[in-house]
This record gives C-alpha cells, structure tokens and sequence, in this order.
C-alpha cells in the first residue's frame, strides 16, 4: 500500500504542488501539512500554525522521532468534545498535559476493545 501511496503521489507530484494533509473533523479539518517531493518519502508533516501534534505510546508519553506511536492533535483548532455524547467525549478529549493553557488534546484514532 506505501508503496503505491508514493508512486501515486510522485505522479500527482509532478504536474502539480501536492500537499499531503492529516487533520480529522474535531481538529477543524487540516492539523498538519506537507507539500510533497517525488522521489522522497511520503510525510504528513508538520503542525499547522495554532496546533501541535504528539506521538504517544500507550501511556501517554512520546515516542522517539521516528517511531510509530498514536498520534494526539491539540492546540486551539480542537473542538471541545462531542454534542449531548459524554461518554465518547471523556474517551477521546482530555487536557494537554504538555500545555498549562487549558487547551485540549484529543485522539480521534482512540479505540477500546
């Protein structure tokens, strides 16, 4: 699959600027950006400005550059929580630990078994 993931966006990549976008609907759409080269290795990049991005283990704490983890997007693009859904709002929405603003980090990727 990343292997036709590159290939398609090299194509793309040379008629046109193309930018690989990660962000879920809670995170006002886009959360980070990267304008993609052919050739180099696909990237969802870096925060748009007001956010920031984590990649967490399953505690909680960052993973080393380069490692797979969760990713948790924050900053003031995150929405505050699901309408009249308490209980899938305190699963995926909870305070910044990295931050002493107030501001909410979220997981929309957070799945219980």
């Amino acid at each position: 699959m990343i292997d036709f993931q590159r290939s398609l966006a090299d194509e793309w990549g040379r008629d046109c600027e193309l930018y690989n976008c990660c962000g879920p609907t809670e995170v006002t759409i886009v959360n980070t950006t990267h304008l993609h080269v052919p050739g180099q290795r696909i990237s969802i990049g870096r925060p748009v400005p007001n956010t920031s991005v984590y990649i967490l283990d399953e505690n909680e704490n960052p993973v080393p550059i380069g490692q797979p983890g969760i990713m948790w997007a924050g900053g003031k693009c995150v929405s505050r929580g699901y309408l009249k859904l308490p209980q899938e709002t305190a699963t995926k929405f909870k305070l910044d630990k990295f931050r002493d603003d107030g501001y909410v980090v979220m997981n929309p990727w957070y799945f219980h078994n």
